[in-house]
């Protein structure tokens, strides 16, 4: 026999409870996810007092375990501070440090909790894209950022989104660059699909600057010069990690070929490049009992100290 769902919530009249067939009480909570409750076949005026508790027991369960999850998430972000903190060689930064290894699930009462680090200063800033005048009245296309954004798309085979963003942009008031990457599902143009496929080489920042050599992939390091492929991209990867900027700009020489190593130094300078980072990206995930929640938080560090610039919370409903 099937069981019936009543979508219960402080409104819901109990008048047409059955005494022969159990029911599921499903809950839409404003807390956070949706609960499921058997109730066993009763009589209609037991089944309309033992529902609330039913209910009640299973918020406080949900909100029990909704809390552990937020702890280990909190737990992790310790973890990768001190991880971070211990780095004895700051100003070089590669994906062999203990930062870059995967945290694989470890088991904890009633669930699990995993995560990994990324290092943001990998990708290409979208906003590196976007000039504006003295006025903040037009925004106008970098042509060599433009060039860098146009490689990502042939790459990942996705038509060019550039002339979107302006036009995104300057139909703004105030004219303003992304505070956030996701501010670009906003642009009329752009696919969903296309945003999820070049979003993990990408970021949206004011504060970083250079693309990490040691950490790019071979995607975002091909957008950064017209002359260089995803292929001598993936040489110069080969030669990884690279101590000082005069290693990686002797590499890029190399792939490059027809220019001076003076024409790369100019053109790939601190300004462009770097070889550590600043900003890190820690995705955790806790799952306890029902309740998963998966953590985004960005740390930023200078020297030894360690801060979070911001954390995001969602609720993952399975």
């Amino acid at each position: 026999m099937n069981n019936a769902i009543i979508h219960y919530n402080e409104s819901t009249e109990l008048n047409d409870l059955s005494v022969d067939k159990p029911y599921i009480v499903a809950i839409d909570s404003s807390l956070i996810s949706t609960h499921s409750i058997e109730v066993p076949k009763m009589s209609f005026s037991k089944a309309k007092k033992a529902i609330p508790f039913l209910l009640e027991d299973t918020l406080l369960d949900d909100m029990v375990h909704t809390n552990q999850a937020v702890n280990y998430l909190y737990s992790i972000e310790t973890w990768v501070k001190t991880i971070l903190k211990k780095d004895e060689d700051i100003a070089v930064n590669h994906l062999e440090e203990d930062w870059a290894t995967i945290i694989p699930p470890i088991e904890v009462p009633n669930g699990k909790i995993y995560g990994k680090i990324v290092d943001m200063q990998a990708r290409f800033n979208i906003n590196h894209l976007i000039a504006i005048n003295k006025d903040s009245t037009q925004a106008y296309l970098n042509p060599d950022y433009k060039y860098c954004l146009d490689e990502l798309n042939t790459s990942l085979e996705q038509d060019f989104m550039g002339d979107f963003i302006l036009e995104h942009i300057n139909q703004r008031r105030p004219i303003e660059r992304f505070k956030h990457l996701s501010q670009l599902k906003q642009v009329e143009g752009i696919q969903w699909k296309d945003y999820l496929k070049i979003k993990p080489y990408l970021i949206a920042s004011d504060t970083i600057k250079t693309v990490n050599i040691n950490t790019a992939s071979p995607e975002v390091i091909a957008c950064l010069h017209s002359d260089l492929s995803v292929s001598s991209a993936q040489d110069i990867m080969g030669q990884r990690p690279f101590n000082s900027l005069g290693e990686a700009q002797s590499a890029i020489h190399h792939a490059l070929g027809g220019q001076t190593l003076k024409q790369v130094q100019d053109v790939f300078n601190e300004n462009l490049i770097s070889v550590n980072s600043q900003y890190f990206l820690l995705t955790s995930n806790a799952q306890i009992a029902s309740s998963h929640i998966k953590a985004k938080t960005l740390f930023h560090r200078n020297g030894k100290l360690v801060n979070v610039v911001s954390r995001t919370y969602e609720q993952v409903l399975e």
